[in-house]
């Protein structure tokens, strides 16, 4: 949360803990071979891919935030918004890495992979709200003196997600998958995501 005495560039200090917190993460989030026996290189791959998509994802949905906030004409308070977001960063790899023992257990309790895929959604879920919550408390007094804040956030946040689940389907796989070969990327990586999680959804309920 921002303070009337921290300083804009405070939050960058937490741009390295953020990275570092991705990366152990994204570690867990390649570990579902543990339970076939199977590791392989995948954790360490996925613990350069998450700091990548968190990172990327960010980037690409900036511009949607200071075109909206341009637009809107709220200028000023850009470099405050700045250093409260990567806060919000910092708070969302923090939450994924305090979650990575519970979907440790989840992988050792399921014997499939399409759930063990299914399973990292909750986690990110619930990292997305607290980084949100996190957002909008430190945004607070500024929120109260120009309400259209909250309109360029929510684009930001709509953006940022939309994002980040397309490029985490063309990164993939970050889960692999035991009894197939070791591939850095999937066939086809470059489909539509949303087509795909619809699918896998559908057969896991089968």
């Amino acid at each position: 949360m921002l303070s009337p005495s921290s300083s804009p560039d405070q939050g960058w200090r937490r741009a390295g803990p953020a990275v570092a917190a991705a990366a152990m993460h994204g570690f867990v989030v390649g570990s579902y071979g543990w339970t076939e026996g199977s590791l392989g290189p995948q954790p360490l791959l996925s613990a350069v891919k998450l700091p990548f998509l968190i990172g990327v994802s960010a980037l690409v949905a900036s511009p949607s935030y200071w075109a909206a906030a341009s637009t809107l004409g709220l200028g000023r308070e850009l470099s405050q918004v700045a250093d409260a977001l990567i806060r919000a960063l910092d708070v969302f790899t923090r939450v994924l890495v305090s979650l990575s023992p519970l979907l440790l257990v989840f992988y050792f309790s399921t014997v499939s992979y399409d759930w063990a895929v299914l399973g990292n959604g909750p986690v990110f879920f619930l990292a997305t709200c607290a980084a949100g919550g996190d957002l909008a408390v430190g945004l607070r007094p500024l929120l109260h003196r120009k309400p259209r804040h909250g309109a360029a956030l929510l684009f930001f946040g709509v953006a940022f997600v939309l994002v980040a689940i397309q490029l985490a389907w063309s990164l993939r796989p970050f889960v692999g998958r035991p009894g197939e070969p070791f591939a850095f990327f999937r066939e086809q990586a470059f489909t539509n995501a949303y087509e795909a999680l619809l699918a896998l959804v559908r057969a896991s309920l089968e």
